[in-house]
């Protein structure tokens, strides 16, 4: 486990300056171990904490289902956990071509398919109600696994009843731009 101050940014050791003003790793860690959440989760807290956007834990209304899915549409830059795609690329977009990207779905009818399949979106599984880039600098940290960034497309849909079923089935596992593109070499 690294031993840098999370306060400063120095690496002044475990101790983070001999006292107790200090945040390392390992006093983050052992925090969140006592808490029994992640780790991401406990820098999240003190984050939101910080700039007062902890969440409040309400829990939601009772009420018929809305079938509204909120999720990211692609993350700008290259991401570190995919060494190669599917087809044997890795495709990725810089921030400014992705801003693109999201506005010309906008301006060009908003059409949502399912698994990138020819045809779902004529059925009207998913309509576009919300889509835009995360321009704030603070990341939003969804769950340990989904950290949005700033850049980040992301898009709201509401869904026909059998396409909701499939999320309930935990079968539909993100959203994800359907489109045509030329696949270049980045200059060096």
């Amino acid at each position: 486990m690294a031993t840098i101050c999370l306060s400063c940014g120095c690496n002044s050791g475990d101790d983070g300056h001999g006292g107790s003003g200090g945040i390392t790793w390992g006093r983050l860690q052992a925090a969140a171990d006592a808490a029994g959440i992640s780790l991401v989760r406990a820098a999240a807290n003190i984050l939101q904490t910080v700039t007062g956007t902890l969440e409040d834990n309400e829990p939601e209304p009772e009420g018929p289902e809305q079938h509204f899915l909120l999720g990211v549409a692609y993350q700008p830059g290259m991401d570190p956990r995919i060494q190669k795609g599917q087809d044997g690329g890795r495709d990725y977009f810089t921030p400014q071509e992705l801003e693109r990207a999201c506005w010309s779905f906008s301006l060009n009818g908003r059409q949502n398919g399912l698994f990138h399949l020819e045809g779902t979106e004529a059925r009207g599984v998913a309509k576009t109600v919300e889509t835009g880039i995360y321009r704030n600098p603070i990341p939003w940290v969804v769950s340990d696994d989904l950290i949005v960034r700033k850049g980040t497309w992301t898009l709201g849909v509401l869904v026909d009843d059998p396409t909701w079923k499939l999320h309930k089935e935990g079968k539909i596992g993100g959203l994800s731009p359907q489109g045509i593109a030329r696949r270049r070499r980045p200059a060096a």
